[in-house]
Formats: structure tokens, C-alpha cells, sequence
């Protein structure tokens, strides 16, 4: 027994002396619900809106706009641009529609002053904007 003792001390030296590698043990769970993890967002959506029966009596369906509002959308901001462009260079401006009116001059001091008049309700809005000498 005592010539086995040095032979298994060295067998355990030998086995004991190599280097050992462990990676960083990281658990996730399987189940979405359990985790912390805010990609998780889209399940818990699912979820919610798979058990959610309740419906809003006052909600309004949306109605996407025809070729012809886009169109009229896009032509009345291209032409407030421009007047406000043009206001920035020194001379006034006016839109009209059904719904509004703009008025729009210099301030002389660089800035612009846009006054908005609604037409269904009468309500008038200023807009002061200054400081736009700085960006030519």
C-alpha cells in the first residue's frame, strides 16, 4: 500500500494540474412570461389583446384619405412654404382655404409673424417666429 500512495499522488497531481475552463452560466427562461426580457413586448400584446373583450363604443374607425386630400394636403404645404420663404425675403404673404386663412409678414428683425385665422369658428392664432436671419 505504501508504493500506491506516490503512484496516486501523482495520478491526482497530474489530473489536478491542468487548467480548468468554465464559461459564465447564464439561465433564460423558455416561456416568455417568466423573463425579464423586453423583447418579450410582442407576447405580452398578444396576449393582452387575445383576452381583451372589451370594445369602445365611441371609437371611430380610421378612414385613410383618398389620392385627392393627399394631393390637396401636399399642395397646401408646399405653397405655406413657399409663402414663408418668400416672407423671409421681404414680402408678405396670404393663404386662403375653406377651413383657414394665413396671413404672414416679416417683423423686420429677421423673424416671422403668421397669423392664422380659422373661418368655422372664428378663433385667430399668432405665430411669432424669430430668429430665421440666422440660417441663410
Amino acid at each position: 500500500m505504501k508504493k500506491m500512495t506516490p503512484l496516486l499522488a501523482m495520478c491526482l497531481t497530474a489530473v489536478m494540474s491542468h487548467e480548468a475552463y468554465a464559461g459564465k452560466l447564464k439561465h433564460e427562461f423558455e416561456v416568455p412570461a417568466f423573463g425579464g426580457n423586453p423583447l418579450n413586448a410582442g407576447y405580452f400584446t398578444g396576449i393582452a389583446s387575445s383576452i381583451n373583450d372589451y370594445d369602445d363604443p365611441d371609437r371611430v374607425e380610421y378612414v385613410a384619405p383618398t389620392e385627392v386630400e393627399r394631393l390637396l394636403d401636399s399642395l397646401k404645404a408646399q405653397l405655406i412654404s413657399q409663402m414663408l420663404y418668400d416672407v423671409r425675403q421681404g414680402e408678405t404673404g396670404s393663404l386662403e382655404t375653406d377651413a383657414f386663412r394665413i396671413d404672414a409678414v416679416s417683423d423686420g428683425a429677421g423673424g416671422v409673424v403668421v397669423k392664422v385665422f380659422d373661418t368655422t369658428t372664428g378663433e385667430t392664432t399668432e405665430i411669432n417666429v424669430g430668429g430665421l436671419a440666422e440660417f441663410e
